[in-house]
């Protein structure tokens, strides 16, 4: 049950329609997870100092379950900032990522 959160201070206007479908698809076969149990959120518009400047920048936090470990997050990382710096027009030093590893019991759903 991935939950991904992508915050970035670009406008919406500046988001590629249907980003959020796209980037779950990308961020599900990444993991190994399906796409059924994805979750992604976009907060576009946000104020957004990093490194002292306020260029246009992207945060995208991955939470999950089994998947998160020292020796995977460089991958997903190399990936991930490939992926978004290209859809996003962003430079590659402007996208940031967090990893939060989850246990099975720190999340619920109703979904079965």
């Amino acid at each position: 049950m991935p939950i991904c959160l992508l915050r970035t201070s670009l406008p919406r206007t500046g988001i590629p329609k249907a980003f959020e479908k796209h980037l779950s698809h990308k961020i599900a076969e990444l993991l190994g997870k399906p796409i059924e149990k994805m979750s992604v959120i976009v907060h576009s518009d946000l104020a957004f100092c990093r490194a002292g400047s306020y260029d246009p920048a992207a945060f995208l936090e991955i939470r999950a379950i089994d998947v998160i470990t020292a020796s995977t997050t460089p991958k997903y990382t190399q990936v991930m900032v490939d992926y978004l710096s290209h859809n996003l027009s962003l430079p590659k030093e402007r996208v940031y990522l967090q990893y939060v590893p989850l246990d099975k019991t720190h999340v619920g759903s109703g979904a079965p």
